[in-house]
């Protein structure tokens, strides 16, 4: 028993015990997962109950100051020649935003200093449909859709999750009349 499995007096300790019944137990249930994707049910092609299985590949990011958020996310997919990506967290700075806000057609323009506080969305090669969160140097906080412009002051951190067995396109959408996702198995020329 390691040092971790127990506390000071030698006795074991409750949380690493339970940990291992719940992994025993998910184990038992649903076999090994692999550390990074797996089968999952979810819906795609309006199909639900489906069982998917796929890779993701992680790629964290470092933005240098006077960066384009949003062309720089954009352009990393496209580098790497993949088709469908996420974006699974973002922190960083900006000496300026572009958010488009809930039921707007245009942007809000910030200036000055201000923190990402969440950036979250899919990159497609049609582009990227990215939310984001940040905070000015009062703490006043806003969201919304992310434009191009949003340029980086000091750094951004993202972690970019790219998906090589999938394919992002948006088709404008009759009931919503926005271009929207539509999720595709395959990889650039290669539909499935």
């Amino acid at each position: 028993m390691s040092h971790v499995d127990s506390d000071f007096l030698g006795r074991p300790n409750p949380y690493i015990e339970r940990t291992r019944l719940r992994r025993a137990t998910h184990l038992k249930r649903f076999g090994p997962h692999r550390a990074v994707g797996g089968s999952h049910n979810c819906m795609v092609d309006g199909t639900e109950g489906v069982t998917v299985t796929s890779r993701m590949e992680p790629l964290p990011l470092r933005l240098q100051p006077n960066s384009d958020l949003r062309r720089v996310l954009e352009a990393s997919l496209d580098l790497r020649r993949h088709d469908a990506a996420f974006v699974m967290a973002g922190i960083g700075s900006l000496s300026r935003a572009r958010l488009r806000l809930a039921g707007k057609e245009q942007p809000e323009v910030l200036d000055g200093n201000l923190e990402i506080l969440t950036l979250a969305g899919s990159i497609s090669r049609d582009g990227a449909h990215l939310h984001m969160s940040v905070a000015d140097d009062k703490g006043h906080v806003i969201g919304g859709h992310v434009g191009y412009d949003c340029m980086v002051r000091t750094t951004a951190e993202v972690l970019l999750v790219l998906l090589p067995e999938w394919s992002f396109t948006r088709e404008q959408d009759p009931m919503t009349g926005f271009a929207e996702l539509v999720i595709g198995k395959g990889f650039r020329g290669q539909q499935k």
